[in-house]
């Protein structure tokens, strides 16, 4: 089992809509996918405006196989480009194998 976390940093003022856009793509994945909804986190502390999206999986490729069928969905693609606009990078993975 593995945890995905990807983070973004939002431009100046858009926290709140990051967050929102994100909550969107994430009932969206769990719908498109059929498993539950990835959680939406900000930062407590350290670097504001960062944004989250952790979700679980069976393994690495079974995470990258979730974010291809994902990018297969038209209304995803459509978040997806909203999503850019709105983080002032393009983001960073990290990912985690459960002990």
């Amino acid at each position: 089992m593995i945890t995905r976390v990807m983070t973004w940093t939002a431009q100046p003022g858009r926290g709140l809509e990051l967050v929102a856009v994100l909550k969107e793509v994430a009932a969206l994945s769990a719908k498109i996918n059929g498993v539950a909804p990835p959680v939406v986190a900000t930062t407590v502390g350290g670097a504001i405006g960062e944004v989250s999206l952790i979700a679980q999986a069976e393994s690495v490729d079974a995470a990258s196989a979730r974010v291809a069928k994902n990018m297969e969905n038209s209304e995803m693609v459509a978040l997806v480009a909203k999503l850019t606009t709105l983080v002032a990078d393009g983001g960073f993975d990290q990912i985690y194998q459960h002990a």
